[in-house]
């Protein structure tokens, strides 16, 4: 193989950001609903997974769960440590 016909091989194996995102959400994904051995799980998108349950009432509604990989910039433990402390602040009355 020569050079060129090396440099094409390696830029056609190269992924996008957007391949490698979607390949993490995927395995990201798969995880969480490997955590559901005892639920009918299914996936309905590359980041997205959703399974039916029972409401206390009976009625039938779903779970859905979306992994999601921002690509802006995120802070999640200053988001956590809001969200936290709004939840204490509703509990509190």
């Amino acid at each position: 193989m020569d050079k060129k016909e090396l440099a094409k091989a390696i830029v056609k194996k190269a992924k996008t950001k957007t391949q490698i995102l979607t390949e993490t959400r995927k395995r990201y994904r798969d995880v969480v609903a490997s955590a559901f051995t005892d639920e009918d799980v299914l996936i309905t998108s590359a980041s997205q997974i959703a399974f039916p349950i029972v409401l206390e009432n009976g009625d039938e509604s779903y779970i859905v769960i979306t992994v999601k990989i921002p690509r802006k910039e995120y802070d999640p433990y200053t988001e956590s440590e809001e969200y936290l402390s709004k939840e204490k602040d509703q509990s509190n009355g």
